[in-house]
Parts: C-alpha cells; sequence; structure tokens
C-alpha cells in the first residue's frame, strides 16, 4: 500500500515515500560503504519481482527488498564473482539480463547474459551458463564491433541496442533459451538511457535523428533542418550523459542533452506522441 521512490547519487543512494528521506546505502558493521558511480556511469537497473534492481557499471549490482524505509541495500544474490556489467535489466518476467560484461578484469562490451529465471517473489539463483540444467546463458553479439548500451522490452519481444545496430530478442525456451536475431543494422543508440517505450513502440535517438519504431522501418520524427540543429548543438565530449524519460500523463518523451559547453544536459527537446509536436525547454540546476 505503500509507494517509494528510489534516487541514487555517486555515492549514496536513498528513498523516499514522498514525506521523509532515508539513507539505504550499503553497510557493513553499521557504517556506510559508498558507492564508485560517475557522471559517466549512470545508475541502471528495474525492478523484479518487486524488488529493485540497482547497478552503476563499477560497483557488483544491487538489490533492495521494499519492506519499509530502514531497509538497506545488498549485493545481488548469485551475481557471479569478480564480474560487472555496464546494463543490468529486468527482462522477461523473471530474467535479468547483463550487457557489456567485464569478467575477472577482462571487458566484453559485446558479451549479452541472463540468468537463470527468478522464482516468484526472489532473484534468480544461477548464472552460471556453463550448467546445461539451468536456462543462463552467455552469447556475443559481434555481428557490428559497436558496444551493447541498453535493452527495453516491447511487449512480449526484447530490443537489444548497440552503438551501431539493433537486435532483437525473444524467448523459445528449449536449449536455445532466447532467439536473437539483427534488427536493424544501419543504426544504433547514441547513449545509455537514450531509448524508451512508450504507447506507440520505441522512442530512440541515434547517432543523428531520433526514431520511432515497433520492429518495423524507422520512422523519423525530426525534419532535415531539425536534425541539422538538435546534434550541431550537442556537447560531443558529455554526449554520454544525455537521456530519455517519459512524461506519461502528458503523452511526452523527454531527450535531455547537454548543449555546447555544458557538461550535464541543459536542455530538453519535447515530443508529445498523441499530436506529434515538438518543443524545448532549459532543464534548471
Amino acid at each position: 500500500t505503500q509507494a517509494f521512490w528510489v534516487y541514487a547519487g555517486l555515492t549514496k543512494v536513498y528513498v523516499t515515500d514522498m514525506a521523509s528521506h532515508f539513507n539505504i546505502t550499503r553497510q557493513t558493521a553499521g557504517v556506510d560503504v559508498d558507492y564508485a558511480a560517475t557522471a559517466d556511469f549512470k545508475w541502471n537497473g528495474g525492478s523484479l519481482n518487486g524488488l529493485g534492481i540497482f547497478n552503476n557499471g563499477v560497483d557488483p549490482p544491487q538489490m533492495w527488498n521494499p519492506a519499509n524505509t530502514s531497509t538497506r541495500l545488498t549485493a545481488l544474490t548469485n551475481w557471479p564473482a569478480s564480474t560487472t556489467a555496464m546494463v543490468i535489466r529486468p527482462a522477461f518476467k523473471y530474467f535479468l539480463i547483463a550487457l557489456d560484461v567485464t569478467e575477472s578484469g577482462t571487458r566484453y562490451p559485446t558479451v549479452l547474459r541472463w540468468s537463470h529465471p527468478a522464482a516468484p517473489g526472489a532473484v534468480p539463483s544461477s548464472w552460471d551458463y556453463t550448467n546445461p540444467t539451468l536456462d543462463a546463458g552467455r552469447t556475443v553479439l559481434a555481428d557490428t564491433s559497436g558496444f551493447l548500451l541498453d535493452f527495453a522490452m516491447l511487449g512480449q519481444t526484447g530490443i537489444l541496442y548497440k552503438e551501431d545496430s539493433v537486435y532483437i530478442m525473444n524467448y523459445v525456451g528449449g536449449r536455445s533459451i532466447f532467439d536473437i536475431d539483427p534488427l536493424y543494422s544501419d543504426i544504433g543508440l547514441f547513449a545509455r538511457e537514450c531509448v524508451k517505450p512508450f504507447r506507440g513502440g520505441h522512442f530512440m535517438v541515434t547517432a543523428d535523428d531520433i526514431v520511432i519504431h515497433n520492429t518495423g522501418a524507422p520512422r523519423s520524427i525530426l525534419t532535415g533542418r531539425q536534425r541539422t540543429t538538435l546534434f550541431g548543438n550537442i556537447d560531443t565530449t558529455f554526449k554520454g550523459r544525455s537521456f530519455v524519460v517519459v512524461n506519461q500523463p502528458r503523452s511526452e518523451i523527454w531527450f535531455c542533452y547537454p548543449e555546447t559547453g555544458y557538461n550535464q544536459p541543459n536542455v530538453a527537446l519535447i515530443w508529445n506522441w498523441d499530436n506529434g509536436t515538438l518543443g524545448k525547454r532549459e532543464l534548471g540546476g
């Protein structure tokens, strides 16, 4: 019956019930163990079985049981040792997937891993892809050289986004578990957190355009002049700090980005999917 909002900084994580704020940073012997997130390693994750999953690409992924505001984050149970991932997302009901994985100090930016499906109310019991009795897996998406950047569900279908291509991912079960095929080979994702589902499909920022798609032919929402103006004004050094958010009640999607000379997103391009209008506003702070 209680809703919580979790928000993460570079070193600590907090939760609010909209009345008070509580520190839920992991602890050892009653002392906070600060995180090592940076402005370039944005937090990601999601909700799996009602449990919060939080990942920053540097620290081991964290989990949070929202039983009450005094509960602290802890390391994700059964996550493989000496492993980190740039992105972790819930997928296909009870799976977690990990993108751009570092294993024993070696980074594999085109590697996708997925867990064994979790039992209801729990997190996955294993990520051991070498055990044939489990559904955990590991694959390399090396058709193109771009790094894996993000993942989002589109109905019952998963979409994997690389810097230079897009893949479609379907649950098939059996020995394969997932069927993964190229979807688009001529476009890729602008940066992590630059794709979001909405009522009409996926809103996706590419290297030089903003498109929407539902696995069919992508459709641009910009004119040629708008594309030139937008991407000509984005700071090339800090473009990776851009992100997309959905304002559901107003049928809006915001692409937040840093203009030249800014090191954090300072403006938002706003698209309304009901009437197709575009607007722009400055971001405070």
